[in-house]
């Protein structure tokens, strides 16, 4: 009810004041007009001023319904002088009536006024029915009673179709036509149907003498829902082939069938239309779809602010050869989310948000990157030295405290400002921002011109790159059992063969991987190569294969078990080696290892003996093979403290039923010890330097029963 109240109000009318008189003078001028071509017992297939009402009522409430009442009075006062023709004054209550029932119906049924639904537009239908029906039955009433009319059916059905096809089409293009704001497709239609009307009020009112203009409408018609191209001449001769049956010999005539023929044309055209804004609707519903997951793919959810996806098409579309762009972030935001908790730390980020919003110059644009990066981009009119002032300004604003939850936060913050390429700015000022941070945080950087083809940001995308080219290849070390002298496995060791550097060794390229989600697919790469190369070496030789503390995801299982079956070797020819610091840096660890551990593959602690938990790591994880850290292996001959140390190690090993390898053998002297220690297999330069797989199957047929090694 209160819906229907405010409409009947219309204390806020959507559309200017002045269209009430305009559209009570347009309603008498058009309803004069058609008296010409009405008569009770003949079909008028088109009252305009039935749409024209139903406007009025819509728009502007009980204003619009009396001025179509007093519209609706001229109309039968100066028809009789004008055409001849007296309409009862008691219609003009049925028409109002009817309008306003009309109205009503539509806001009782929440239609959209511009029908941008098929749901829309079908209510749309069924409410101009409706009310189309009850003016019928007061207006065939007054007609009848006035002497106006002999039948009362014959009274009522000119009434109503004449009044629905008026309301539809006239009402119907009176709502979407001021909403086709956007162009393309959907105003081509609205317009076409437009068209349609033209040419229906000028058959309805015997304006047109020639059937061919007619037959071009639904022509043009169909042309425009097809689209551009040759489908829409293709459409157009189809739908003039259909009409011109139907419109043979003009509008006076209509082949000899009068009023009816008048009939039979408009309700084609009329169903044309009724398709057009079926279609019209149908496509202004898929572009609103369209255009709300656009804009729900390029908004932060937790700020409002543009993300990530929303500002690099933003800078797409940018036409200036440079922009300013500010990335910023809340240094140590982990402890201070950690610390006033997950809720509180979201309210953090918001009123960062809010802080960045309040200092951003008009025609900036704010973006929340991600976790506690955000980006201000300057307007194009600005200057390098105006973006560094909106940093500071920025910087200053953030670094203010922050009151969350009754705590005081007082937060750093690093910034990294970029002025370049719309289409580099993102990534400048994200290296620009590493270096902020890299120099210790609370401070803005500037990205220095040429210096990003260095960087470890930049070097990662040449990495994936070069991993996805096969660039990265495994090289191979032998690792011997010191027993008998054979070799029992190979260790893959990454190694890029570089375009312009030459082969690069781990130590040139790992960092930069483990910096970022690159170390995944360096990771993944290794895995399936090493084992793949595996499937061609003696059953009896494992592979072993270094595992960064950033692969620790619960997902590494089914990637070792995956590599494996793609390879066709078994679980016990392959060895995942890890470091102290990967096991205790990541909290899941514990959990990955033991899912590894069921997939039957040896674990090895690596670098063992260098940190201070490695025998206590070692034993609570239950791994099976330990290897020494070649710092120790170097040492031995200097003093007798290595070896001592060594010894122990191994005792360590024996004591948790784990194997023990030595690493960095070169001397004949350290593999002597090594032996006399009880250790069961080395590595080094000793037996071989790393080599490519395809020289690995030599070194195996000339080394694997081999009683002696090059000094």
């Amino acid at each position: 009810m209160e819906r229907l109240r405010s409409w009947f109000q219309a204390e806020a009318p959507s559309q200017p004041l002045w269209l009430i008189p305009t559209g009570a003078v347009l309603y008498t001028a058009v309803g004069i007009f058609s008296l010409e071509t009405l008569t009770v017992d003949a079909v008028s297939p088109l009252w305009p001023g039935a749409g024209i009402g139903l406007l009025l009522a819509l728009w502007f409430g009980w204003r619009g319904l009396a001025a179509l009442w007093v519209a609706d009075v001229m109309v039968g006062v100066l028809g009789p002088i004008s055409v001849g023709v007296a309409l009862p004054p008691a219609t003009a209550t049925a028409v109002m009536i009817e309008a306003g029932v009309g109205a009503a119906l539509l806001v009782s049924l929440g239609v959209n006024p511009s029908l941008r639904t098929t749901r829309d537009t079908v209510g749309f239908a069924a409410a101009i029915a409706a009310a189309g029906a009850v003016g019928a039955v007061l207006g065939a009433v007054a007609l009848v009673t006035a002497g106006a009319g002999s039948d009362f059916f014959d009274a009522f059905g000119t009434w109503w179709l004449s009044d629905v096809c008026g309301a539809f089409l006239v009402g119907g293009l009176g709502l979407v036509i001021p909403a086709a704001r956007i162009p393309g497709r959907r105003t081509a239609l609205k317009l076409a149907a437009a068209l349609t009307l033209v040419a229906i009020a000028a058959a309805a009112l015997n304006l047109i003498g020639d059937a061919a203009p007619v037959a071009l409408i639904p022509a043009v018609t169909l042309a425009a829902v097809i689209g551009r191209g040759p489908g829409a001449l293709g459409a157009g001769v189809v739908a003039a082939a259909v009409a011109l049956p139907f419109v043979e010999g003009g509008t006076s005539g209509f082949g000899g069938r009068g009023a009816a023929g008048v009939f039979e044309l408009e309700f084609i055209l009329t169903a044309l239309t009724i398709t057009i804004l079926v279609l019209a609707s149908t496509l202004d519903a898929r572009d609103d779809a369209i255009a709300d997951l656009t804009a729900r793919a390029a908004t932060d959810e937790l700020t409002g602010l543009s993300n990530r996806f929303g500002l690099e098409t933003h800078l797409g579309g940018i036409a200036a050869a440079e922009v300013g762009l500010i990335v910023l972030s809340i240094d140590r935001f982990r402890l201070i989310k950690s610390g006033l908790g997950y809720e509180a730390g979201d309210r953090f980020l918001v009123e960062t948000g809010s802080r960045l919003a309040a200092v951003a110059p008009a025609g900036g644009r704010i973006a929340r990157l991600e976790g506690d990066e955000f980006a201000v981009l300057h307007e194009p009119e600005a200057n390098r030295g105006e973006t560094i002032a909106l940093a500071e300004t920025a910087l200053a604003a953030l670094s203010r405290p922050f009151r969350i939850d009754g705590h005081t936060v007082t937060p750093t913050i690093s910034a990294g400002i970029a002025w370049t390429r719309p289409r580099e700015a993102l990534s400048d000022a994200a290296i620009a921002l590493h270096d902020a941070k890299t120099a210790g945080g609370g401070r803005w950087r500037l990205s220095r011109s040429g210096a990003h083809g260095s960087h470890p940001l930049r070097r990662e995308g040449q990495l994936r790159e070069a991993i996805a080219n096969g660039q990265v290849v495994p090289y191979f070390q032998p690792i011997v059992r010191l027993g008998d002298r054979c070799v029992a496995g190979c260790e893959a060791l990454a190694r890029w063969q570089h375009p312009r550097r030459g082969l690069l060794n781990p130590a040139d390229f790992v960092p930069v991987a483990e910096q970022g989600e690159v170390i995944h697919e360096l990771g993944a790469h290794m895995l399936r190569w090493a084992c793949e190369e595996a499937a061609g070496w003696p059953s009896g030789i494992s592979v072993a294969v270094n595992i960064s503390a950033r692969q620790l995801h619960p997902g590494l299982a089914e990637q070792v078990e995956a590599a494996l079956a793609d390879a066709g070797i078994g679980a016990d020819r392959l060895q995942l080696e890890l470091t102290e610091t990967a096991l205790l840096d990541q909290v899941d660890a514990d959990a990955t290892l033991r899912a590894l551990r069921r997939t039957g593959v040896t674990l090895a602690l690596d670098d063992f003996g260098t940190g201070w938990s490695s025998f206590e790591i070692a034993q609570q994880l239950g791994v099976d093979r330990l290897k020494i850290d070649r710092s120790f292996v170097a040492r031995i001959g200097e003093n007798g403290s290595e070896a001592a140390l060594i010894s122990a190690m191994v005792a360590m090993a024996r004591a948790i039923g784990a194997d023990i390898v030595a690493e960095g053998v070169e001397t004949l002297e350290q593999h002597e010890t090594l032996v006399d220690l009880g250790v069961d297999a080395a590595q080094g330069y000793l037996y071989s330097h790393p080599v490519p797989g395809e020289d690995l199957a030599e070194f195996l047929t000339n080394r694997a029963s081999s009683a002696h090694f090059p000094a």
